[in-house]
């Protein structure tokens, strides 16, 4: 009875501080030696988490947690890990050797924090690197000329939303296996030709939302796209030209473009129809000096829109997108402030938990007193009275010896009186 009380407390805590442990593991095996893979996402950890067995873990995911910097030491025991998420982290620093031991390295994602800079080899003993994404962090910094990463082995590579404001020429250099590059939602303007030169193995860029304008060089790095049949999206770039927009197909089938330092403004005259087999809308605009073998030599230069609109569609237009993007934005806040609120539930049920778990302990470290204490009361109950039936065996063997010894003289006096001859 006592076991199986013992069985079921031992149980109960075992359960108990499985709820609290930070990490959860579960065995992924296919075939081969045992593989593992470590939830730890939403634990509030401040560093990667030693754990047992870590030398058979292939998948970490620490997302949503607040660790703030990786070092030379942060994945120590974690040598055959092939997949790393720390998105939504706080992390703004990472040591160049962070990753220099983790040869079975595939993917790693980074979105989401606070990085301006990494070591350009901080990858490159990753013989095994597939895919990184460091999206969502501020590389606004990233002018200088030189490599961005080293990686023999990268293909995949995600800098959407990550406030870069320009490529050097040098930026792909060092990474010349890449075939799919996200650069979507940036403050890019222009596009350096001789970044993307080496990516022979080019398959798709993302270049959407990117404040572009229609220079010469841009105009340059859409034709060497076209070149090498790489794949570009939106399949249509849409130049800034100040509160117009230009698309850069108009650019490159017509050989023109735009110098670096023109500044393009709209012209407040009449609005000139030319009427043509196609009855297409022009405007005129200024663009100071156009370049290219197509462009008229005078000041004023025509650009032919190909949307056959008048100016009051294209206005209607433009507020239509501003309430459509207004609403959007207003439909974000409230997400956002759900998704809060739902975060917010998720803490205080984590905290219940927590609490219940250290409350239900608590129990069973006093039921187990109890038990003890119970147990230890019989024992010297049963104690107290095997000494007492000893004592009271033994008094009576003391009384029967000594009634014995009684009755022993007896019989010797009265024997001795009946050997006594008569005088």
């Amino acid at each position: 009875m006592v076991r199986h009380i013992l069985t079921a407390i031992l149980f109960i805590i075992s359960m108990s501080m499985v709820t609290v442990m930070p990490c959860i593991i579960t065995e992924v095996t296919v075939t081969g030696p045992l593989k593992l893979k470590a939830s730890c996402s939403g634990a509030n950890l401040t560093a990667i988490p030693r754990l047992e067995g870590s030398e058979n873990i292939i998948t970490l995911i620490a997302s949503g947690n607040s660790i703030a910097s990786l070092g030379e030491r942060s994945f120590l025991g974690y040598e055959n890990v092939e997949l790393i998420d720390l998105q939504r982290n706080m992390i703004e620093r990472i040591d160049g050797n962070t990753f220099r031991l983790l040869q079975s390295l595939k993917h790693v994602y980074l979105s989401g924090n606070k990085l301006k800079y990494m070591s350009k080899d901080l990858f490159s003993n990753c013989s095994s690197m597939r895919k990184l994404d460091v999206s969502h962090n501020n590389f606004s910094g990233v002018k200088r000329d030189y490599p961005f990463l080293a990686s023999s082995t990268l293909t995949w590579l995600d800098l959407s939303q990550s406030k870069l404001e320009n490529l050097p020429a040098k930026f792909f250099s060092d990474m010349q296996q890449l075939e799919y590059i996200y650069l979507n939602k940036n403050n890019l303007t222009s596009l350096n030709k001789l970044a993307f030169e080496p990516l022979r193995n080019l398959k798709l860029v993302f270049l959407d939302e990117n404040p572009w304008k229609c220079t010469c060089e841009l105009r340059d790095t859409v034709l060497l796209f076209k070149e090498l049949a790489i794949d570009i999206r939106p399949s249509e770039i849409v130049c800034s030209m100040g509160i117009e927009k230009m698309n850069i197909t108009f650019i490159v089938q017509n050989n023109s473009c735009l110098s670096q330092d023109t500044v393009v403004r709209t012209i407040d005259a009449p609005v000139r129809t030319e009427k043509s087999s196609t009855d297409r809308y022009s405007k005129k605009i200024v663009a100071g000096d156009l370049i290219g073998t197509s462009s008229p030599k005078n000041d004023d230069k025509t650009v032919t829109l190909e949307n056959g609109t008048s100016e009051e569609n294209i206005k209607t237009a433009h507020e239509l997108l501003l309430q459509k993007f207004n609403e959007t934005k207003e439909m974000a806040i409230k997400n956002r402030k759900e998704i809060d609120h739902l975060k917010a539930l998720v803490t205080k049920q984590n905290n219940y938990v927590i609490l219940i778990s250290f409350l239900l302990v608590l129990v069973v470290i006093i039921i187990t007193i109890y038990f003890y204490q119970l147990m230890k009361d019989k024992r010297s109950e049963k104690s107290k009275l095997k000494s007492k039936g000893r004592s009271e065996k033994y008094e009576h063997s003391q009384e029967s010896s000594s009634e014995n010894i009684n009755t022993s003289n007896e019989n010797t006096k009265k024997g001795a009186k009946e050997d006594t001859p008569l005088t």
